[in-house]
């Protein structure tokens, strides 16, 4: 589907972003044989976390299916997801030797409750 460059998609929630306006602009260069691969940077993306996204490419049925076990888990995709990366890079640090790096400095910033107008 394409969209010209600056007009919202129909679909809610992307109108704005500035990788849309980055998509259809590669999009256009593209069609006009101007270039023949485009980059779009909706992985390198910040998260809510401050973690930048990572892609991975799995078939929409092995996805599907990992939903409905990770539902069955109790567990987010996510979460399972990096929990499965922590285990296998630990164990591959231990058996080579590797230090693991030392934990980053959590800041946890204490708020007070608002004076109750009782």
């Amino acid at each position: 589907m394409f969209w010209p460059v600056g007009v919202p998609p129909v679909y809610n929630g992307v109108d704005s972003h500035p990788q849309h306006i980055q998509h259809t602009l590669c999009r256009a260069i593209r069609v006009s044989g101007v270039c023949s691969q485009c980059a779009v940077g909706y992985a390198g993306d910040m998260t809510t976390k401050g973690t930048p996204g990572r892609m991975v490419r799995i078939e929409d049925d092995v996805w599907a299916d990992y939903a409905q076990l990770c539902e069955e888990k109790g567990i987010a995709r996510a979460a399972d997801i990096r929990m499965y990366v922590v285990r296998e890079v630990t164990a591959w640090r231990k058996a080579n030797g590797i230090e693991p790096p030392k934990p980053k400095k959590r800041v946890v910033v204490r708020r007070k409750k608002p004076a109750s107008d009782d």
